[in-house]
């Protein structure tokens, strides 16, 4: 009897033993795939953050090369011809507007 006992508490052991190993190696390899992830993550946000950059500065070259109003595409948005979207050409110049008068009164309260 002690020895049936004994048996079974030894393959219990080696049982929990090989569960805990398979256990520790399926976390090392998801640990493996999660830095794998995370680093293709961090080199993709890299070059999407250098496409927006180099369209923004294409924006911002084509703006001072043929003015606001063609540059930022505002007279194509203009006439489309719905309401909505004179609308958000307004609302864009007007925020443009009232931007550029924001940076100029600080700029103002910085001299003081």
């Amino acid at each position: 009897m002690n020895q049936a006992t004994e048996s079974v508490s030894e393959d219990l052991r080696n049982t929990q033993r090989r569960n805990f190993a398979e256990l520790k190696e399926s976390f090392e390899n998801q640990n493996k795939l999660s830095k794998q992830f995370h680093k293709v993550q961090g080199y993709s946000f890299f070059a999407l953050s250098i496409i927006a950059m180099v369209l923004l500065i294409a924006l911002i070259a084509r703006t001072l090369a043929v003015g606001v109003w063609e540059g930022l595409f505002l007279s194509q948005l203009w006439n489309l011809g719905e309401w909505y979207w004179s609308a958000l050409t307004v609302v864009i110049l007007v925020g443009m507007v009232g931007g550029l008068l924001l940076l100029i009164l600080k700029g103002l309260e910085g001299l003081r």
